[in-house]
């Protein structure tokens, strides 16, 4: 493949992967608003417990590592991937018949007899999401991301019918069960359609063995993520109530979905592209430097805005009630500054295949936040958020001597990398504060907040055009090679 036909490719890939989430993030939602005023809280809170088993198990499943596996690995060949296929669909249905078999225990465990119902129907969700993951694996290899668009869209389309025409007939919680199993059994519809691999009924134990071995390195790093995810709000609820974990909640929902809508799309065409360079850490260093400066360049203004407006935004959507939660948010955005750097640094790390060097930084970056939050809980909420603060920006420089180290990679600084970006993003970040000081005292908040709002964005796209014009550049560029309609290589 050309470089020209490779770069139209990756162009096209990173749109369709941005038309997928930003898709089926606002779908979801006015799925979510309709369901909820129809089922009201019960509903929604009895299909939440229920789920936590499937939660779990799609760790084992869609993150544990077999899509990184397939797509990193060059010298694949359909035996391989036939042997890996079964493997995961396998898996798929052991770890379903193990959510039947403790459905009976989670219902006394919660104290609800209704969860024993449906604990055992919600286990076909892991059997139907093992199907996807091996085509998943193939199309994002080829960096053919157009069907993850189409299979999101259409999967909680469907879905979204099923569910509320069941809960318009009354069917209450039922109506969640159906539209949590239509999910994955239409996006497993979409991307067979989309595929013309088909399995074969044969197993290679070598390249299955090396398979477990790679993803086994990967799923610790998943499970150590999942525990940083549960962990705080047990240990928040237990220091200060209930309420305060609903503010850490929806402050890392909020957090969480930024960084989602940001960089999944940059992660899905990243890695691919790194798997095929990882032999060249000069060329890697460059494909890194790259992706890092594209992502900032939306990441940096989206976390300023929520840095400063974070409270005044939450307030507004939610009720003053919230406010705290919006605090809280403030610092988190000064974390997402980084993590473009902090996430394509570990797609690095599969790529090229030095996932037990990416377990042993999840390792330590755990440990290091535990000895922060032993301190941090002492003031509450705010002290969890600044124990990751701290923690993120602590490891950062860490893991960037360690990936040097180890692979040669590192992030360039001959045109000054990112730091003309965060010098924009900082400055902003000045403007919209002053402004909304200003001027909140003489307008309504909200008049006051889009006026700062308009003058922070002028600012950012003024010092761009004076700091950084190759990266608008580059990114004016990709755009062109998305919407391009012919593949072929420049002349």
């Amino acid at each position: 493949m050309s470089n020209g036909d490779l770069r139209q490719r990756t162009a096209r890939g990173a749109f369709w992967a941005t038309v997928e989430v930003w898709g089926v993030e606002l779908l979801q939602f006015l799925v979510f608003a309709i369901l909820a005023r129809l089922l009201g809280p019960a509903a929604y809170g009895m299909v939440g417990l229920a789920m936590i088993p499937v939660l779990v198990v799609n760790v084992f499943l869609m993150q544990g590592g077999w899509i990184e596996f397939v797509v990193r690995n060059r010298d694949l060949d359909p035996r391989h991937v036939d042997s890996i296929f079964w493997t995961v669909v396998a898996l798929g249905a052991v770890l379903a018949a193990a959510i039947v078999a403790s459905a009976p225990f989670i219902g006394r465990a919660f104290g609800e007899p209704e969860l024993a119902e449906l604990v055992p129907v919600l286990a076909l969700c892991p059997a139907l999401m093992s199907l996807s993951v091996i085509p998943a694996a193939l199309l994002q290899r080829e960096i053919n991301l157009a069907p993850f668009a189409i299979r999101s869209t259409l999967s909680v389309t469907v879905a979204g019918t099923i569910g509320i025409a069941m809960a318009l007939n009354d069917f209450g919680v039922w109506s969640l069960v159906a539209y949590e199993i239509a999910l994955p059994l239409v996006g497993a519809v979409v991307l067979w359609s989309a595929l013309g691999w088909r399995p074969r009924a044969r197993l290679c134990t070598t390249q299955v063995a090396e398979a477990v071995r790679f993803c086994s390195r990967v799923l610790g790093e998943r499970l150590i993520a999942l525990t940083e995810t549960l962990a705080p709000r047990a240990a928040i609820g237990s220091a200060s109530g209930a309420d305060a974990v609903g503010h850490w909640t929806l402050a890392r929902k909020i957090f969480d979905l930024s960084t989602e809508l940001v960089q999944r799309p940059a992660l899905r065409v990243a890695l691919p592209r790194f798997a095929g360079v990882q032999q060249q850490p000069a060329q890697l260093s460059q494909l890194l430097t790259s992706a890092v400066e594209l992502t900032a360049l939306v990441a940096i203004p989206g976390y300023a805005i929520l840095g400063v407006l974070g409270a005044d935004l939450v307030a507004l959507m939610f009720g003053e009630a919230w406010r705290t939660a919006g605090q809280v948010l403030m610092l988190l955005a000064l974390l997402g500054l980084i993590t473009p750097v902090t996430q394509l640094s570990v797609a690095v790390l599969h790529a090229v295949g030095r996932v037990k060097l990416a377990l042993k930084l999840a390792v330590a970056s755990f440990a290091v936040l535990v000895l922060l939050l032993i301190p941090g809980l002492r003031w509450g909420v705010f002290g969890v958020a600044a124990a990751f603060l701290v923690r993120g920006w602590a490891m950062l420089f860490v893991r960037l001597w360690a990936i040097r180290r180890t692979t040669g990679v590192e992030l360039s600084s001959s045109r000054g990398g990112f730091w003309p970006l965060l010098a924009a993003g900082l400055a902003m970040a000045l403007v919209l504060f002053l402004a909304n000081t200003l001027l909140v005292s003489r307008l309504h908040p909200l008049a006051a907040m889009l006026m700062a709002l308009a003058l922070g964005v002028a600012t950012y796209s003024l010092l761009l055009l004076l700091l950084a014009r190759d990266r608008i550049a580059a990114a004016i560029a990709l755009v062109r090679d998305a919407v391009r309609p012919s593949a072929k290589a420049e002349h």
